[in-house]
């Protein structure tokens, strides 16, 4: 039950904040969110809990691991060897951004067949019926599901000269709210590692949340801009072919796969090496220099941060195998002598005796790696106003051996040693246990982004983890926090990760205001204005949408 209310204080916290940038809250059609809501909450209910929903979309799944394979065939004739892990190593620029164009390419073929605008155009008809949306914003919401946000509106492009501020808000949110299938396949190589069976788990709730986000950006843009004007019901798909013949679409669909691949690539050096420059900049000036002294107060610099106290040299037993020693006893008798006399002799006795045995080692704890805990390190006395003296206990910071050395723990004997100072860095990599291993960007981001991460349903022990996820594809992109999620899965649970999953699959960051601007702005220049004013919102809007869909996935598994 934990999960549910949770997920209902999540739901009621994330609605309220799109309520409160609502441009006209007395024009809010509540009706059509709530419709958003149930639909969003149905969908996820039938593929996370009904067997057979959930065996349609692992089919198609399935489908999507077949791509990752079907990819892997044709990477491996032009990089040969690298492409084994096991020879190479994971290398991302041989195992992920093949997929992104193989994909680019089918999804080329599957437009100019005229398949992906069937679906498309099935998708928008249902959300046109059951939420009285205009046919344009329909088209745009279903379109964003499978392609990426600046070639869905090329999809509604005849509209966009005259569609309401509402509609195209509506377009934009989509456009964040979601994301490509192109790079979906690269996310479920991410997720799913190695293993088929979690490669197609993951590719099921990657769809599941693209879909489920749909209804979502709709919520969010009516609630950030609720429609007042009369729309156009019209629901029509432009038959514009990307071709002239097959080969062409092909062709051009790995072009374009091609761009993003390295876009991508080049994105993921440039970020990654921001953030690690950003944590050197964060651990080695504010991580270093704030801290407390052992009484607990404030301190910054001084004389409570000599560098000597940065490392501690440390004198620890190691028990050995004891050996054995023979000792010499002396036992004493008594002896009756032939006149009968009582004497006393000495008998000297040879006994083996288990001697233990100790090796000293001398180990140096940086600074980082220290096993810090707030303990008693003593006892004062103090005289009390009465007169009567008395023992109590004193607080300090004290230092025990490092539980991560090479000495095995269990051989371990600990020590403890008072210590005059915790810095930032200390207490971060103390307090997390090691997840973060210094006070830097990451740690902030999951600090600030751990009530949002909790509120989505995310075990406590995990929120500052998943909370840096959120941080980092907010400010940066999805794909640079998808790329880190291999890393911390280790620490954090399942259902974490999961949720992660599902908060992650938008393209909401900061970066996509300017995509939208260019991308959709090339298409309708007229628009521009709307557009820049919309940024923002947008982003509000796409992220919200992304964290619904994680609660409601929270609630669930």
């Amino acid at each position: 039950m934990e999960d549910i209310f949770r997920g209902i204080l999540g739901i009621t916290v994330l609605v309220a904040v799109l309520y409160v940038f609502s441009s006209n809250k007395k024009a809010i059609d509540w009706k059509l969110v709530s419709i958003a809501l149930g639909m969003q909450i149905i969908f996820g209910l039938a593929v996370l809990k009904v067997d057979f929903v959930r065996s349609i979309f692992d089919w198609i799944g399935s489908g999507f691991v077949s791509v990752l394979e079907f990819t892997k065939q044709g990477s491996t004739f032009v990089f040969g060897g690298l492409m084994d892990p096991s020879n190479a190593g994971f290398i991302f620029a041989f195992q992920i951004l093949p997929t992104i164009l193989f994909f680019s390419a089918l999804s080329s073929i599957l437009y100019y067949l005229g398949i992906l605008q069937r679906v498309i155009y099935a998708l928008a008809y249902v959300m046109t019926r059951v939420m009285r949306l205009s046919g344009a914003e329909s088209l745009a919401a279903a379109a964003n599901v499978f392609i990426g946000q600046t070639e869905a509106p090329l999809i509604i492009k005849p509209y966009l000269d005259k569609m309401t501020k509402s509609e195209l808000l509506c377009l934009m949110v989509g456009g964040m709210a979601t994301i490509a299938g192109g790079v979906l396949a690269a996310y479920i190589g991410f997720l799913g590692g190695d293993d088929t069976a979690s490669q197609e788990e993951f590719a099921r709730h990657l769809l599941t949340a693209s879909i489920m986000s749909a209804p979502a950006a709709i919520l969010a843009a009516k609630i950030l801009y609720p429609e007042t004007e009369e729309v156009d019901t019209n629901l029509e798909v432009p038959k514009d072919k990307i071709g002239n013949n097959l080969l062409e679409a092909i062709s051009n669909g790995t072009s374009d796969g091609l761009k993003l691949a390295v876009n991508v690539g080049a994105m993921l050096i440039v970020f990654i090496a921001l953030v690690a420059m950003l944590n050197a900049i964060c651990s080695n000036t504010l991580g270093e220099w704030v801290g407390w002294t052992s009484d607990g107060s404030f301190a910054l610099l001084g004389d409570a941060f000599l560098p000597h106290q940065d490392t501690l040299v440390q004198a620890i037993q190691i028990p050995l195998p004891p050996t054995e020693e023979m000792v010499k006893v002396v036992e004493e008798t008594i002896v009756t002598g032939s006149n009968g006399v009582d004497s006393i002799a000495f008998t000297i006795v040879e006994e083996a005796h288990s001697v233990p045995r100790f090796d000293i080692v001398y180990d140096t704890l940086l600074r980082n790696e220290m096993d810090i805990r707030w303990a008693v390190i003593g006892q004062e006395t103090v005289t009390g106003a009465n007169g009567i003296t008395s023992t109590v206990p004193v607080d300090g910071w004290v230092l025990y051996a490092d539980t991560k050395s090479n000495i095995p723990l269990d051989t371990l004997s600990y020590t403890g040693n008072e210590m005059n100072r915790m810095s930032l860095n200390m207490y971060t990599n103390q307090s997390t246990e090691g997840r973060f291993p210094a006070f830097n960007l990451e740690y902030i981001l999951g600090v600030v982004m751990s009530p949002i991460a909790w509120i989505l349903g995310t075990p406590s022990e995990d929120i500052l983890t998943v909370g840096q996820l959120l941080g980092k594809k907010t400010i940066l992109n999805e794909f640079v926090a998808y790329a880190d999620i291999p890393s911390v899965s280790d620490n954090i649970t399942h259902k974490s990760k999961i949720i992660a999953t599902y908060a992650l699959c938008g393209f909401a960051n900061f970066a996509s205001i300017g995509i939208q601007l260019g991308g959709i702005g090339a298409i309708a220049p007229e628009r521009r204005t709307t557009l820049a004013e919309f940024g923002v919102k947008a982003l509000i809007g796409g992220t919200v949408a992304c964290f619904l869909t994680a609660t409601i996935a929270g609630m669930l598994v």
